[in-house]
């Protein structure tokens, strides 16, 4: 277990600032990829996710001034073999993925606890909220870090934590260059991806093959916005639960807690308390409505080109 400070948003950046000039530069020729794509998305990741330190270069009972995972990756990025010689758009997305791959590993190895904390049950869940800003709720800085036991995260995908920290901007990006979503280095096939979310998917699929999730019938709970596919929130907490029949009963009983069930699962991604407005074409008003995970965003298409081409 190690003592460790959490700090501020505002003295992680000027830390941050050299590397970032070094960033900028590199992308002098390209500078909207620079402003428009990559910057919003790290500084969102400055806001979400600190100073938490990579594991492998904590040592026990230290608490250096900064020593975290972002500076660690942005580093990394900047010496990584895409850096030179590439295309501003290969850069921008091999950046972004060094990014990601680095924050996700961090989070999910680290357990976080309130120094003031005697309940231990009160802990971090690195996708729930920021960690400054966890921390603040909590009534200080000062958290005991300590690796997370096996198992106890496999959920936690590279793609959900994409979905948090990714900046709208960077998402568009990704849209006009057909990447939908970060996936696991080494991990491109749709059987590997599934693995530990089989069953959910399955009773999705179900949903689709029997209508209940139908883009061009009422009660339209499932539609098409700007590229990404909508549900209707929070009914799709109760549609996931009808898929999985008799299993089902173990689940929440209420709609939203079903939805929050299926967020920390990385089945749906994160709504506020109501959901998200947005436009149904269908029914001609603003919905409440939840984002499929991106991986799921992938699936979902993929399973109605198939469908409209048999």
């Amino acid at each position: 277990m190690t003592l460790w400070t959490v700090l501020p948003a505002s003295r992680c950046r000027p830390i941050l600032h050299p590397t970032l000039h070094q960033m900028a530069t590199r992308f002098a020729g390209e500078a909207q990829l620079f402003e428009r794509v990559l910057l919003p998305s790290v500084e969102r990741m400055i806001e979400w996710v600190l100073n938490l330190p990579c594991p492998d270069a904590l040592r026990p009972g230290d608490s250096p001034v900064f020593q975290g995972v972002l500076a660690s990756a942005l580093e990394e990025s900047t010496h990584a073999p895409f850096w030179m010689g590439s295309s501003g758009q290969e850069c921008c997305l091999g950046t972004l993925g060094v990014l990601i791959r680095k924050l996700h590993g961090a989070i999910v190895f680290w357990q976080v606890t309130p120094v003031d904390q005697r309940a231990r049950e009160c802990r971090w869940g690195g996708f729930s909220a920021g960690l400054a800003r966890w921390c603040a709720h909590q009534g200080g800085d000062r958290v005991w870090l300590e690796p997370r036991g096996s198992g106890t995260s496999s959920w936690q995908s590279e793609d959900h934590l994409a979905g948090r920290i990714l900046a709208g901007e960077t998402w568009l990006w990704l849209e006009q260059q057909g990447k939908e979503a970060f996936y696991p280095a080494g991990s491109n096939d749709i059987g590997v991806l599934g693995e530990g979310r089989g069953m959910e998917w399955r009773v999705a699929e179900i949903l689709l093959t029997q209508g209940l999730w139908d883009p061009c019938q009422k009660p339209g709970r499932i539609w098409q916005d700007a590229g990404l596919w909508y549900l209707l929130w929070p009914r799709v907490g109760e549609d996931l639960r009808r898929g999985l029949g008799v299993e089902g009963g173990t689940l929440p009983s209420g709609s939203r807690d079903l939805c929050l069930h299926w967020q920390v699962r990385g089945v749906l991604s994160p709504a506020p308390a109501e959901g998200i407005e947005r436009w149904h074409p269908l029914l001609q008003r603003r919905v409440s409505a939840v984002c499929p995970s991106p991986l799921w965003q992938r699936w979902i298409s993929e399973w109605f080109q198939a469908h409209a081409l048999s």
